[in-house]
């Protein structure tokens, strides 16, 4: 007898998409050739998808339709076996479940990520069910609706909004009293019995926990899973007693640099397996890297061997095998927007749920959630337009659909009986809520939707206490540790005095690295850790809060060692931090680690303008901070200058050693535009924002941006040809100073882009360097032009002039300086020749 081998490759259609092409090696042995039969190989490829036709034509094409109704029904019914009597209604009923859910999460969606397999497992979950009934006389044999709806939550759950709707859409007209039951009981339970669930006969799979907040769900399930491990003993048979120490272990995917190699794939390959054959609870979180590899594991291909269940799991083609103990249950924790990530295979390999903090909530705390959603909301709709989620995460920081019921259930036992006490809890919330707000957020919810939300902004804005510094926060908070965000540099001002033990993560190349270093501050006698986190670290905040937690909780010491975590957040709408709120962290929002002096406090420039901004301070305001118009032109001379085309312009810098002058700075302030509502714009400014970061540093630049066009063109008109250097002339820079007052200056207050030529006023030199010789001559050429142009008019061409006319002339000219003037040049014959020198190059070319 001839026997054939015959090869057959599972998922044959992973290796088409190879770059490396593999499956090109097949061509030669996939031909027939009659006249030589030796040698010859059977190949069968199992696919998800067709190859290419390369391969397609050798052979035989046998393609599996999408099984009707009919077709599912009879497998659904070998599945069942014995109990296919008393469950064949329902499997009726599940199949057209299925059937509905399938065409419309296909139509709804690009992927179908409920298939067979879920539909499989489902009948394996009804039919464990009815089997436990029928050995049990006391229970009916029947299955209920109740049962039905359970294996259909367990199996076809949601990974997204619009899933869920259309989900639950088919279980009203299947199954109507889903509802009822569904308030029975809640995800978080779900989840729990599945990992109460050790028989694996039972239809369980592992998990898929889909949640906006990752850190909060850990907790949870970290909770409930210690409480599960610790009874564990009490529920354990005799024969599995030698996995009574089992544990829970939770996996971060490790983004350092140095971790993002194979061999630290491999390594968190090999921590997966050995927990598998020990029987813990694994979670992961993150780990897309390892997911693939775990296939077979989530599938429950298991193979037995001398009553042992075993498993392949490995990385590409390096497989082994690895035993499955029995009470070994796998978490996947991941957002909606990983989840949706995820491909086909993964996501139908386990049951699916999507949690929430709401799901927990009584009836009181839902009315407390409602009536702080709705809050949110009016602060953030202003301009007439309904705020979204993204309006509101750019206001509330870290804000996401689950902050506000997660909040209300750390507080739930203070949520009271009376109408009082829940106005207690709302304000206490409202305040939390409040320290993440963003200083531009401040200013746009002064212009939200409704007047009474406008008065209760007013309201908190005054008695929220608003953290100027991280010293602040610090000294405030001494028993919780705090996540501090911030859009500054993550620089920690020298000031600041805090005896702290600071990191930043960039320092760490390797998960490995940061524990080692992090570690010795748990046992020795420092009391303050603080870690800075920038921007592109902020995938590794959910890992890096979970070790300091865990580590806290491990310390057997009483000292109060406490926690900082600063981040830099970025103003990418996609890029958005979850602050958890929980008993042990406490969140704060810092505009600027090294904050302004002026633009720290909010009070100090809300609904005022930028010449009020310079104002000298009164009698009232003698604490008040105060911008120096010195410093902002000093700061940037350059760009000032760029504005003026000055031929005559020094290398000594006659900007910085003129604004010194106090008339020159009236006059400067004088032309500042008043406009109160500056700081409203520029919070609204998105562009702004996106360039400057933080609020603060927009605002500098917009003042800058105000004063720079005023600076230029005061500058443009008074030196003219070198004559503001005559400011720092100790012969006449007292009468520069007194000259300056009757100056008259051009209003630009025009986009700061606009070159401002200066103009020369008559003055023509012989020679290139020449230049002015007295302040401000012309001004006085033509006030004395000026008065004698009228005099001639008045006079009429007489030689004498009416009293009155002349008294009225002599008066003007006392008024306008001009008198003083020339008599300091009468009684100083070297200011008299400085005049005449510029005289004669005006009048005489």
């Amino acid at each position: 007898r001839r026997v054939m081998p015959v090869v057959v490759l599972d998922e044959v259609g992973l290796a088409e998409d190879s770059p490396k092409m593999p499956l090109k090696a097949l061509h030669s042995l996939l031909e027939k050739d009659a006249s030589n039969d030796r040698g010859k190989i059977g190949f069968i490829g199992i696919s998800n998808w067709a190859l290419d036709p390369a391969k397609m034509n050798r052979g035989l094409y046998v393609t599996r339709q999408v099984p009707d109704e009919n077709e599912l029904l009879k497998t659904a019914e070998s599945i069942c076996g014995d109990v296919t009597t008393s469950i064949g209604e329902h499997l009726k009923t599940i199949t057209k479940i299925y059937q509905n859910i399938y065409e419309r999460l296909s139509e709804n969606s690009s992927k179908s990520y409920i298939g067979l397999r879920d539909f499989y497992c489902l009948v394996k979950h009804l039919r464990y069910d009815a089997r436990n009934k029928k050995d049990r006389p006391e229970t009916r044999s029947m299955l209920r609706n109740v049962d039905v709806v359970t294996g259909i939550r367990a199996n076809f759950g949601a990974i997204s909004e619009e899933a869920k709707k259309i989900i639950q859409e088919v279980l009203t007209k299947y199954v109507p009293r889903c509802y009822s039951f569904e308030n029975k009981e809640t995800t978080m339970q779900f989840i729990e019995h599945n990992l109460t669930r050790n028989d694996l006969s039972s239809g369980s799979r592992y998990l898929l926990v889909v949640t906006p907040s990752i850190q909060s769900t850990i907790d949870i399930i970290d909770r409930k899973a210690s409480t599960i491990i610790k009874n564990f003993k009490d529920i354990i048979p005799e024969e599995g007693k030698e996995f009574a120490d089992r544990s829970l272990q939770i996996k971060f995917n490790s983004k350092f640099p140095d971790d993002r190699n194979y061999t630290k794939v491999c390594k968190a390959i090999n921590d997966v397996k050995s927990w598998i054959e020990r029987g813990d609870m694994i979670i992961l979180v993150d780990m897309e890297l390892i997911y693939e590899s775990l296939y077979d594991v989530l599938n429950q291909y298991y193979k037995t061997y001398l009553g042992k269940k075993y498993v392949e799991i490995g990385l590409q083609s390096h497989r082994v095998f690895c035993r499955v103990n029995d009470y070994c249950k796998i978490i996947i924790i991941a957002t909606p927007e990983q989840a949706e990530k995820f491909p086909i295979p993964l996501l139908n390999r386990m049951e699916k749920y999507m949690y929430g903090a709401r799901e927990n909530l009584t009836k009181k705390e839902i009315d407390v959630v409602k009536t702080l959603e709705e809050w949110v909301k009016q602060l953030t709709t202003y301009q007439g337009i309904e705020a979204t989620e993204h309006d509101i995460r750019k206001t509330f920081l870290g804000y996401h659909r689950e902050t506000i019921p997660t909040i209300v259930k750390s507080h739930a036992e203070e949520i009271g009986k009376t109408p009082e006490e829940k106005d207690v809890l709302l304000a206490k919330i409202k305040s939390l809520m409040l320290r993440t707000v963003s200083q531009d957020g401040f200013f746009r919810m002064s212009e939200s939707k409704h007047e009474d939300y406008k008065v209760e902004w007013e309201t908190y804005a005054k008695n929220i206490k608003v953290y100027d510094t991280l010293e602040d926060v610090i000294l405030e908070q001494n028993n919780k540790n705090i996540l501090v965000t911030t859009f500054s540099d993550l620089i920690i001002p020298k000031n600041c005095k805090c005896n702290a033990v600071i990191h930043n993560l960039e320092e760490f190349a390797s998960q490995s690295l940061f524990e080692t270093t992090i570690s010795p501050f748990f046992t020795n006698d420092s009391l303050l850790l603080v870690i800075l986190i920038p921007v592109k670290c902020q995938e590794l905040i959910s890992y890096v809060r979970y070790y300091l937690q865990c580590r806290d909780t491990d310390r057997d010491d009483q000292k109060k060692k406490r926690v900082i975590l600063v981040v830099q957040l970025s103003r990418d709408p996609d890029k958005y931090v979850d602050l958890y709120h929980s008993e042990k962290w406490e969140s704060y929002h810092l505009e600027d680690l090294n904050p302004h002096p002026l633009f720290s406090n909010l009070e100090n420039y809300h609904n005022k303008s930028v010449a009020q901004l310079f104002e000298a301070k009164n009698q009232k305001e003698k604490e008040e901070k105060k911008l120096e118009i010195t410093k902002v032109v000093k700061q940037n001379t350059d760009a000032i200058l760029y504005c003026i085309k000055n031929p005559f312009h020094h290398k000594d810098n006659i900007i910085e050693r003129t604004i010194v002058s106090t008339t020159l700075q009236k006059k400067i302030l004088e032309l500042l535009k008043s406009n109160s509502n500056w700081v409203k714009e520029a919070a609204f400014d998105d562009n702004g924002l996106a360039t400057y970061q933080s609020f603060q540093n927009l605002l500098c630049h917009k003042v800058f941006e105000a004063v720079k066009p005023v600076v230029a063109s005061v500058f443009a008109d008074i030196d003219c040809d070198g004559n503001a250097k005559l400011f720092c002339d100790s012969e006449v820079g007292n009468l520069w100073e007194c000259l300056l007052e009757i100056v008259p200056l051009t209003e630009n207050n025009q986009s700061t882009n606009n070159i401002i030529f200066k103009v020369s006023h008559n003055f023509v030199a012989t020679y290139r360097e020449a230049e002015r010789q007295f302040p401000f001559s012309w001004i006085i050429k033509e006030k004395i032009e000026a008065i004698n142009h009228r005099i001639q008019w008045q006079s009429k061409g007489e030689l004498e002039l009416p009293e009155e006319i002349h008294c009225e002339f002599v008066n003007e000219f006392k008024s306008s300086k001009v008198e003083d003037v020339l008599l300091i040049m009468d009684s100083d014959e070297v200011i008299k020749m400085r005049y005449l020198s510029d005289y004669v190059n005006m009048v005489y070319p």
